[in-house]
C-alpha cells in the first residue's frame, strides 16, 4: 500500500511538471519566434517553410532600427520611454504609498467614503476619461511634453488599494511606539512604514513600469513631434504604406523587451511576496 501510494504521488508530481513544461514552451515560443525573425533577412520571413533558426543570422535589422529608422531617433525613443516610465513609477510609488498609509492608519472625516470613491474609479474604462483628460492637457498647454505623458498616471486607484491593504497588516503598536518616541507623521512614514512594504513596492513598481513602457494610446494622442515619441509610439511608424516591416518590428520589439526584463530581474525576489502579502486582507 505504501509503495503504491508513493508511486501514485510520484506519477502525479511528474504529470504536473510535464504540464508546466508544456505550458512554459507554449508561452516562450512567441518570444523565441520574435527573436528568430529579428535575426532573419527581410526576404527570409516570406519563405514557404519558415524556420525557427534562420539559415543565415544577420544584425542588419537591429542596425537599421537603431541608426536609420525615424531619422536615427530610435535611441531618443528609448530615452523618452525611460524618462516617462521611470518618472511615473517613482511618482506612483510615492503617492500611492503615502495615500495607502493615510487610509490604513489615519482617521479623518470622510475617510471610508473617499476611499470607496477612489476604488469605484476602477470600474470606469480608461477610454471614457480619454477625451476629458486630453482637454485638460490642452488647456494647461502641456501637449507634446513629458508632463503630458507623466502627470495623468502619477497615481492610481489600484496602487492606493494595494498599498492600503498591505499597510493595514503592519501592527499599529509599531506606529504608536514611534509616535511616543517623538517621530512626526513623515518620520513614521519614512522610517517605519516604507521599510516594511518593500515587497509590495517592488511589485507595484514592476506593474507600473511595464504598463507605462507599453503605453501607446495616450502617448500617441498627446505627442506630435518625432523627438518626443516613446518606443511604443515609434514602433507604429515601422508600418508603412507598402506594408509592415516584420523583421524591423521584431528587432525593435526585442530591444524594447530588454529594459522590462532588467527591471523584473532586479525586483523579482520581491514580486510574488509583494502580490500575496497583505494584498487580499481586509
Amino acid at each position: 500500500m505504501f509503495a503504491q501510494s508513493k508511486r501514485r504521488k510520484l506519477v502525479g508530481i511528474s504529470l504536473i511538471y510535464i504540464l508546466l513544461a508544456i505550458g512554459g514552451i507554449i508561452m516562450v515560443m512567441p518570444f523565441m519566434w520574435m527573436l528568430s525573425t529579428s535575426f532573419t533577412s527581410p526576404g527570409g520571413v516570406y519563405t514557404i517553410h519558415p524556420k525557427l533558426i534562420p539559415d543565415k543570422l544577420t544584425l542588419e535589422n537591429y542596425y537599421r532600427v537603431w541608426f536609420e529608422q525615424g531619422g536615427g531617433l530610435f535611441p531618443r525613443y528609448f530615452l523618452n520611454s525611460f524618462i516617462v516610465a521611470g518618472s511615473v513609477t517613482l511618482l506612483t510609488l510615492f503617492f500611492c504609498s503615502l495615500a495607502g498609509y493615510v487610509y490604513a492608519k489615519r482617521r479623518f472625516p470622510g475617510r471610508d467614503l473617499s476611499f470607496l470613491l477612489i476604488i469605484s474609479t476602477l470600474m470606469v474604462p480608461g477610454v471614457v476619461t480619454l477625451i476629458p483628460a486630453y482637454k485638460v492637457i490642452i488647456k494647461l498647454g502641456l501637449a507634446d511634453t513629458y508632463l503630458a505623458m507623466i502627470l495623468p498616471f502619477a497615481s492610481g486607484a489600484f496602487g492606493i488599494f494595494l498599498m492600503r491593504q498591505h499597510i493595514k497588516t503592519i501592527p499599529t503598536e509599531l506606529i504608536d511606539a514611534a509616535r511616543i518616541d517623538g517621530c512626526s507623521q513623515w518620520q513614521i512614514y519614512v522610517s517605519v512604514v516604507l521599510p516594511l512594504i518593500k515587497p509590495v513596492l517592488a511589485a507595484l513598481a514592476i506593474l507600473t513600469f511595464l504598463g507605462q513602457w507599453d503605453n501607446l494610446l495616450w502617448q500617441y494622442i498627446v505627442i506630435d513631434s518625432a523627438e518626443m515619441r516613446t518606443i511604443a509610439v515609434g514602433m507604429t511608424y515601422l508600418v508603412t504604406n507598402r506594408g509592415s516591416q516584420y523583421t524591423l518590428m521584431m528587432a525593435a520589439s526585442s530591444l524594447s523587451v530588454i529594459p522590462v526584463l532588467l527591471v523584473f530581474c532586479v525586483l523579482q525576489r520581491y514580486f510574488i511576496e509583494g502580490l500575496t502579502l497583505g494584498s487580499i486582507k481586509g
